[in-house]
């Protein structure tokens, strides 16, 4: 594997081609080059068709089977791209140049290699070109930016910003592209520079040149309830970048515009939309003359929103109006960072803080387009266009494109005709500790410098021949750069996996309430403190120069570059770093001849403590037994002491008249007996009588019963006899037989 091969795909098939078909005229950067979800596109500029591979699938062990795939816009295409993007959801391509944008829609993917339309050589993709008598056939209005709304329910609305300050919306629904609205972010321009397509006002500066979204806000009315500050973090912030003079705007009114700096921040915020309003997605445009302003474009309301600025740029003079600007990004963090490019390399770093005291208007076209926040420079990044060699060079002007680093919200990436930058902002993480902690950490956070780090290099300061960024993508699996030069080779860059700073159970809370130096030097792991000296020194870009002749005086430069450099920042950090590794070697001897003294000095207070316990133990012993002797003698004496005594004490007496009740009670108990035992015997003596007077009575009956008996017999056989008669005679008068 190679250093500028980390992913092993610059052999595929698919860069062998592209190598062939690449035009030698390109001299500019382009961005035709993308990824999204594992798949890769590019351009083939000979058949004007999209290129795409899965690189999951080209990196696994059948990947001798893997082959890419041609996209075939059915809809002919007529400009030169030089922007390739995808909307997150990988269903559009976005093909754009400054003569026109085409859509394509992008086929489902299928098994086995997760290929497009059942893994077909060529796809034909349905196409959608964006007014293409304006922007195709036109002659003085050209595309400069192209981007698909983050907000969009059904991820089919773009945006595009065109050179006569017009910001066009579109959605691509029921197989058709329709303008929804476009919206005009200032004057127009009418006049055209002699001999060009550039626009007057656009050479001024009042047009412009991009825009980016800022993380989703909620309704104005909604959002107050929704989330309330108070002003002293931003004072603080303020008052400590020497801004204090501004303070005023932020004392009256306590409102902040909720923000997300992650995905899983942006569903929690849908979620709470249903209850508190809807989602709003700012939009920051920047001009040419280095001002930014807003507009929120609805996606469901038909209404014409205004472009409320230009944003107060927070010191007066911090950003130069001569240096024209080119690229505008904003971070997803809280508070919003924005990222101002220009074209000499200078990078500046603006947080977005509410606007606490809205500005008096005087005319109502004013009031329509007051601005709502401020920004404050604090930080500005200085690039190096081109390696310099030993000889002075002058300022390079170039343009400058920003991309974002989706896996960190601190990074992101500087593209240009030179290289690539890569630049960290480490206090984007610590802002919003900042605004929900206490103020005592606004020092760490804006003393923490951002670094840029050059990846690559494509051109010496003092050389014409330059081989320019084609293509840039980022691959998060693993996290690498691919980099596409105009020569047709594919750069695939390793992105070192950035510092853990959370290093385990540390009581950082007691460690700050110490000053002591050694305390301060054991605050972080020296493998950490040791890195960070190291990386110090400037890192030394990949050179991938055009394959031009070079003269021998730019080689010898470009030797005396190197040497000189890691002379001058590589060995001295590295001195450096011998020095504080020296340094800890001997503060741990003597740490360890401390604590190696200290354990012998509590061995033998260990077995001194021992002797004295044991001393301890028998005279405890001893004690112990004495104290037993003396409560038994106290305890004789006592008996002895009452029986001395005549009067009862009040125990005997209360035990005394116990007796005397208890005496009482068997009296009562033994009467109760008595008379229980007489009733008993009466009792014996009344059954005895009762069973005598039960033997001697007769069992038969008696003669006076026996005669009542006798007669009421005879008597009834009488009545049936009389009854036997009566019927018999009723039958002889029927004549019954």
């Amino acid at each position: 594997m190679s250093s500028t091969d980390y992913l092993n795909i610059n052999d595929h098939k698919i860069f062998k081609n592209l190598r062939k078909t690449l035009p030698k005229s390109i001299d500019k950067v382009e961005r035709l080059l993308t990824v999204n979800d594992d798949i890769l596109y590019t351009w083939d500029f000979q058949d004007n068709c999209v290129l795409t591979l899965n690189i999951k699938a080209a990196r696994s062990k059948e990947k001798d089977n893997v082959s890419h795939q041609t996209l075939l816009p059915n809809y002919p295409l007529l400009f030169t791209p030089e922007f390739l993007t995808t909307n997150s959801s990988n269903t559009l391509l976005a093909v754009a140049g400054p003569a026109g944008v085409l859509i394509m829609e992008i086929p489902a993917r299928c098994p086995p290699y997760g290929a497009f339309a059942g893994n077909k050589e060529v796809v034909y993709c349905r196409s959608h070109s964006l007014e293409e008598r304006l922007l195709c056939c036109g002659n003085n209005v050209e595309v400069h930016q192209v981007r698909f709304h983050p907000g969009s329910p059904g991820d089919n609305h773009v945006v595009v910003l065109t050179s006569d300050n017009f910001l066009r919306f579109y959605q691509i629904i029921n197989a058709t592209a329709l303008i929804l609205d476009k919206y005009q972010l200032g004057r127009s321009p009418t006049s055209v520079m002699p001999c060009s397509k550039v626009y007057m006002l656009t050479d001024l500066g009042e047009t412009a040149i991009d825009f980016d979204f800022g993380p989703p806000e909620l309704e104005k009315q909604n959002a107050i309830k929704f989330r309330e500050v108070a002003d002293k973090e931003t004072q603080s912030f303020v008052s400590y970048k020497g801004w204090s003079r501004h303070s005023h705007k932020f004392k009256e009114e306590k409102k902040i515009f909720s923000t997300a700096n992650d995905s899983v921040q942006e569903k929690n915020l849908k979620n709470v939309a249903n209850k508190w309003g809807k989602l709003q997605w700012p939009i920051y445009l920047l001009y040419g003359n280095a001002t930014v302003c807003t507009i929120t474009i609805p996606l469901n309301e038909k209404s014409k929103p205004k472009v409320r600025g230009p944003l107060p740029i927070i010191p007066d003079g911090e950003i130069t109006y001569k240096d024209d600007a080119c690229a505008l990004l904003c971070l997803k963090t809280t508070p919003s960072i924005l990222c101002l490019a220009t074209s000499n390399g200078n990078v500046y770093h603006l947080v977005v803080l509410p606007e606490t005291q809205q500005p008096q208007c005087k005319s109502m076209d004013e009031y329509l387009h007051r601005h709502d926040r401020s920004l404050y420079v604090y930080e500005k990044i200085e690039l190096e266009l081109g390696l310099a060699t030993c000889q002075p060079s002058s300022v390079y002007i170039c343009p400058i494109f920003l991309y974002p680093d989706d896996s960190r919200s601190d990074r992101y990436f500087a593209i240009h005709e030179t290289g690539i930058h890569s630049v960290t902002v480490p206090s984007a993480n610590k802002l919003q500790k900042f605004f929900s902690g206490p103020e005592d950490d606004l020092e760490n956070v804006v003393n923490e410098r951002s670094s840029a780090d050059y990846l690559l290099c494509t051109k010496i300061a003092n050389s014409d021949n330059k081989n320019p960024v084609i293509g840039f993508a980022l691959y998060y699996n693993p996290p690498s750069v691919l980099v596409l030069l105009s020569n047709g080779q594919l750069v695939v860059l390793s992105l070192a996996p950035s510092l853990i700073h959370n290093y385990g159970d540390i009581d950082y809370d007691n460690i700050d309430n110490l000053d002591s130096p050694l305390k301060k030097m054991l605050r972080e792991p020296f493998d950490v403190y040791v890195q960070r000296i190291l990386k110090q020194a400037k890192n030394q870009p990949i050179l991938k120069l055009s394959g031009g002749n070079h003269t021998q005086q730019e080689c010898y430069e470009l030797l005396q570059r190197a040497s000189q450099s890691f002379r001058e920042n590589h060995f001295k950090h590295h001195q450096k770093a011998i020095e504080e590794i020296e340094k800890r070697v001997k503060t741990l001897n003597l740490l360890k001849n401390y604590q190696l003294k200290e354990v012998d000095r509590m061995q033998r207070e260990r077995l001194m403590l021992q002797e004295k316990a044991g001393y301890l133990a028998e005279k405890y012993e001893d004690i112990k037994d004495k104290q037993e002797e003396l409560t038994k003698r106290c305890h004789q004496l006592l008996l002895m002491v009452a029986e001395k005594k005549t009067e009862l004490s009040e125990a005997e007496k209360k035990f005394l008249e116990e007796l005397k009740q208890a005496s009482k009670k068997t009296e009562l108990y033994l009467s109760t007996i008595d008379r229980l035992k007489k009733q008993q015997k009466y009792q014996d003596v009344q059954m005895e009588n009762w069973k005598n007077q039960n033997t001697h009575k007769e069992t038969g009956l008696g003669s006076v019963q026996s005669s009542t008996i006798r007669s009421n017999l005879q008597d009834m056989s009488n009545q049936i006899t009389n009854i036997i008669k009566e019927i018999n005679e009723y039958k002889t008068v029927l004549g019954i037989k």
